[in-house]
This record gives structure tokens, C-alpha cells and sequence, in this order.
């Protein structure tokens, strides 16, 4: 009786395998295909100076576009990496160990980015040689004017920056310990100007400043070797992977003065969690603000700045939340030869600021993500303000203080560029909003257009395709204290660069092996080199194409 049964089980199994998908090697073929398109890359981590492998180096490979992808190895006893099924593309190449710097492929700098790899359909890039930096220090000692050694100064490291002799953005700091010795770590071979500035005085000990009548002189912010100007400050050659030590800093006093006020229009709830800030109107200048450049309120208002030096300041005035502070707040403040009295701060509600982003044309660009920044037209920029746009287009931001801004925007889409504010009825020129006598609520709308120039093209260096090299994109004239108008990129494996996204107009390429965004920081170090620059004029939907050779020191214009 069990054949029957078999054989009437027979049948549904057949059945149930003609339903079966078909076989897997038919199955996979589009699998396949796509395995086919990826891309990998293989190569060593090696010490840049006795060329051994490097193990246990952390490798990334980013994506270099807004919705970036990223992939990840780690090399062998043998230095070697494998980073495979990557997606076509651009990327960044970008490896991490203690001991060393953290670099890009490529790259010339510590920090900054190297050489862009372009990944071709179905392409291998074998045999890439990674060269790991090791890291530099500097160690020291902050003393006083009696060579007791200063506990708990703050120590700024600043990369010179070569093009024009000034100084560059910071690299590195840190605090002095117990016994005033400091060490700073991670800096990347160069000359270096290091500065040590006064341990801050704490909320909780301005009593003391404010009913003090002897704090006449003070210990300011000091230079290397023991100098309060900038300009004469001498720098400290680092070498690769060298301990520089030895770079002790006396503190300098100089006369200091008081600023003192009243604030106005603040609750009693609020005066008890307020703080104020004196930061430069320059935004260039050169001192880091700590020690006596901060104060409390008193709880009926008043309140008293002290260790003050001359200059041109704006007193911000903060108040303390869950979040960071908030500016709400400011004033401006000349300092001479005599202490300031009768400041009055107000305290302002904060404008409700509206806005639209819209795309000319018909064409359905997606605007989600993009941010958008406020920035303070003068001064360091306490209370920055910064929205993401949604789906919509539009944006919100709460609490701005009235003031003037320009207008920063960040991860635009591709081939687009900001073409024009409107703000009260009125377009803005130089796309920048004057919210200083606005109240309540404004708003604003932001125009942006689908035809950015695009500006791209070869750099050469003794006549051969120069990889990782900086390539900045300056407009012409420059556009005075405003380094959102440039834009730069480095050159891939092939000595080419491209810079998309870029408005219509004239403008200056530099190509340099250092790197040319400290120059956002000092503006004045591409003068020199102007007269090398390569000058291109960008049309809408333009395609500019340009070669470059790399700028050297002896390019730079006598001064």
C-alpha cells in the first residue's frame, strides 16, 4: 500500500519543481554584470622616511560628492590593503594611525585633502603607495616675568603660511599642566608660530577682577620667543616625525583696562544665567581671546570686564542654556588708553527669520539638505545661525540677532549656484541681508540657478601631470573679507581638477603644492603670486579649460 502512496506523491513533487525559479546561474547574471562594474583598489602602507610597511593603518575611501559612500580597510603585517566592490566615482583616500598624521592620498598637508582618485567603470588601481607621515611635536614651558613656570595657559600652534609670510589657520593646542609644560602633537612638517595666552578667569573668580583697583598691568596673550606682536614672532621649524623642544614662552604684561556697563532689558531669570565676550572686529587679528576677555552679570545688571587691551571689540552677550550659548546681545566697544564705562547691552528678543529657496526653470532639482548660514558681516562671529532647507524649500531660524550677514551655502546641488537674495522687496548685490533694523519676523527668499560654469583642466609641474596639488578659484577683483566666493579642488591621479558649481564671472586659478585654503584665512598671501595667476572667465553652463603649472616661491612678486 506505501507505492501508491509514492506514486501519488510523485506527481506534486514534479509539479513543485516546475514552479521553481529558473536556475541560478541564469539568476545571477545581472549580478555578475554589476560585479563587473566595480571598481578596486590595492596597495602598501609604507613609512615615508625609511620606507618600511606600516601595519594596522586604518584606510577610508569616501565618496566625494553630498551623498557620499564609503568603504574601509585595514593593511597587513606586509602593508598591504585591499579595498574592493567600490561604486565608480571620485574619492578620497585617507589612512589613520597613532603615531603618525592622519593623511590623505597624496596630500602635501597635514588636514587637508590629497590627491582625488577617479575610478572608471569595471578599473583596478594597483599597486598604490600610501607614505605615512610621522608626526611632529613641539614641547615647552610657559613662565612669568620671575620664571615660575604658569599653570593652565593655553598654547595655539598656527601653520606660516609660505605664500605671504602670515599666518595660517591652527594646526594644534593645548593646556599647560601644573608645572606650565605644554606639548603639542600632530603637526605635519613646517614653520610654525606658537602663542601662549593666560589661563581664562572663570566665571566664579570675577568678583575679584571687579573690585580690584591694582589690576593695572597683566599677562596678554605672548609670541614665541616672548613678543605680543604678531609680526615679530619668530617660527619654529618641524621636521618630519621631529620633537622640537626647548620652545619656552615667557608672558608679557602690558596695560590692560576695564569695560564696564549695564544690561537692559533682561529678566531676573535670565540675568542669573548670562555671560559676556569681547571678541576682535578684525577678523584677522591675531590674538586668541581667553584670560580677562570674558565676564559674568551681577544680578542687578551690571557687570565689569577686566585685563582688557586696546583695540576694537564686540561685546557679546550670551545666555546660558541646555545647548551652547546663545547670543543675544551685542555692542560695539573701542578700547584706547582708559577704561570704558557706561556700556549698555540690550538684550534682543531674536527675529524669527523665513525663508524660500527656489530653482529657476522648470527642471525638478532637489533642494533638501541644503544649509544655509548666517555669518556676522563684521567680526569673528559669535552666534552663527545655520538651517537646513526641507523638502518644501523652506527654512527657519529662531532667535537672530539684528545685524548684518552674508549669506553661507553648503551642499548645493551639483551645477548650481546662488544667484540672488531678496530681502524687503529688494535684491542684494552682493547677496548679504541687513536684518539690523528688522523686528519680529522677516523674510527672505533665495534664488538659486541650474546653469554654475563649470572650470576644469590640467596641472603640470616640470612638464609632467602634478597629482594632489591645490587648485584655487579666486574671483577677480577679490571680494574683500568674504572667502565663501572661492572655491577650490585638488588634482587626481592624472594632474587633472575640476570646479563645479561656479557663478558666472571673472576670476584667478592658482595651482600650488601647498595647500591654498590658508589663504582663506590670510587673504594677502595670494598677492604675490597674482601676477602667475591664470585668469578665466566663467559663463553660465560654461566649460572653461585651463593648464597650470604649479606655483613655486621664486614665482612671487618682490615685495
Amino acid at each position: 500500500m506505501r507505492i501508491p502512496s509514492l506514486l501519488f506523491l510523485f506527481p506534486l513533487a514534479a509539479l513543485a519543481c516546475a514552479q521553481q525559479p529558473p536556475p541560478a546561474a541564469e539568476s545571477a547574471a545581472p549580478e555578475t554584470q554589476k560585479k563587473e562594474k566595480l571598481c578596486r583598489i590595492t596597495g602598501r602602507t609604507l613609512h615615508a622616511q625609511t620606507g618600511e610597511p606600516v601595519r594596522k593603518v586604518k584606510l577610508v575611501l569616501h565618496q566625494m560628492r553630498m551623498e557620499s559612500k564609503s568603504y574601509s580597510a585595514v593593511s597587513d603585517a606586509e602593508g598591504k590593503f585591499s579595498i574592493g566592490d567600490i561604486e565608480p566615482g571620485t574619492y578620497q583616500l585617507t589612512a589613520e594611525r597613532a603615531g603618525f598624521l592622519r593623511q590623505s592620498y597624496g596630500s602635501r598637508r597635514y588636514g587637508f585633502s590629497g590627491t582625488a582618485l577617479t575610478l572608471m567603470t569595471g578599473q583596478e588601481l594597483k599597486d598604490l603607495e600610501f607614505k605615512l607621515m610621522p608626526q611632529g611635536v613641539i614641547t615647552g614651558k610657559v613662565l612669568d616675568e620671575d620664571g615660575e613656570p604658569v599653570r593652565g595657559a593655553f598654547i595655539n600652534v598656527s601653520k606660516q603660511v609660505q605664500a605671504g609670510g602670515g599666518r595660517g589657520a591652527g594646526m594644534g593646542g593645548e593646556q599647560a599642566n601644573d608645572v606650565g609644560d605644554y606639548r603639542v602633537a600632530d603637526l605635519a612638517p613646517g614653520r610654525y608660530i606658537v602663542q601662549a595666552n593666560p589661563a581664562p578667569t572663570f566665571w566664579g573668580r570675577q568678583e575679584a577682577v571687579e573690585k580690584s583697583d591694582e589690576v593695572r598691568e597683566a599677562h596678554v596673550p605672548t609670541f614665541y620667543p616672548g613678543v605680543t606682536d604678531a609680526a615679530s614672532a619668530a617660527a619654529v621649524e618641524v621636521g618630519p616625525g621631529q620633537e622640537v623642544s626647548g620652545i619656552n614662552i615667557t608672558l608679557r604684561k602690558s596695560r590692560v583696562y576695564r569695560v564696564s556697563g549695564t544690561v537692559s532689558g533682561a529678566t531676573a531669570g535670565q540675568l542669573k544665567t548670562m555671560n559676556l565676550s569681547l571678541s576682535p572686529r578684525d577678523r584677522r587679528a591675531m590674538v586668541m581671546f581667553f584670560g580677562g576677555a570674558m565676564g559674568r552679570v551681577n544680578a542687578d545688571g551690571t557687570f565689569t570686564i577686566g585685563k582688557v587691551q586696546p583695540g576694537s571689540y564686540n561685546l557679546n552677550l550670551m545666555l546660558r542654556g541646555d545647548g551652547r550659548p546663545q547670543v543675544v546681545g551685542r555692542a560695539p566697544v573701542e578700547v584706547g588708553e582708559a577704561d570704558v564705562e557706561g556700556v549698555v547691552v540690550r538684550v534682543s528678543q531674536g527675529l524669527t527669520l523665513n525663508g524660500f529657496v527656489r530653482v529657476e526653470g522648470k527642471e525638478k532639482i532637489e533642494i533638501h539638505g541644503v544649509r544655509l548660514m548666517l555669518r556676522p558681516a563684521e567680526g569673528i562671529g559669535f552666534g552663527m545661525q545655520n538651517a537646513m532647507v526641507k523638502e518644501d524649500g523652506t527654512f527657519r531660524m529662531d532667535g537672530v540677532m539684528p545685524d548684518r550677514y552674508s549669506i553661507g551655502t553648503y551642499n548645493l546641488p551639483e551645477g548650481t549656484y546662488l544667484k540672488s537674495v531678496r530681502f524687503g522687496n529688494q535684491d542684494s548685490p552682493d547677496k548679504s541681508v541687513d536684518l539690523s533694523q528688522a523686528q519680529g519676523t522677516a523674510s527672505i527668499e533665495l534664488v538659486l540657478s541650474p546653469n554654475a560654469g563649470t572650470v576644469e583642466g590640467l596641472v603640470t609641474d616640470d612638464e609632467k601631470p602634478a597629482q594632489g596639488i591645490s587648485v584655487l578659484l579666486a574671483p577677480d577683483p577679490p571680494i574683500a573679507d568674504d572667502p565663501s566666493q572661492t572655491k577650490w579642488a585638488n588634482t587626481d591621479q592624472n594632474g587633472r581638477f575640476s570646479i563645479k558649481g561656479v557663478a558666472p564671472g571673472d576670476y584667478k586659478l592658482y595651482a600650488s603644492a601647498e595647500s591654498l585654503t590658508d589663504v582663506l584665512q590670510d587673504p594677502d598671501a595670494l598677492k604675490p603670486f597674482e601676477e602667475k595667476a591664470v585668469k578665466v572667465t566663467v559663463s553660465e553652463k560654461g566649460r572653461e579649460q585651463k593648464e597650470l603649472t604649479v606655483l613655486k616661491p621664486e614665482d612671487a612678486r618682490p615685495k
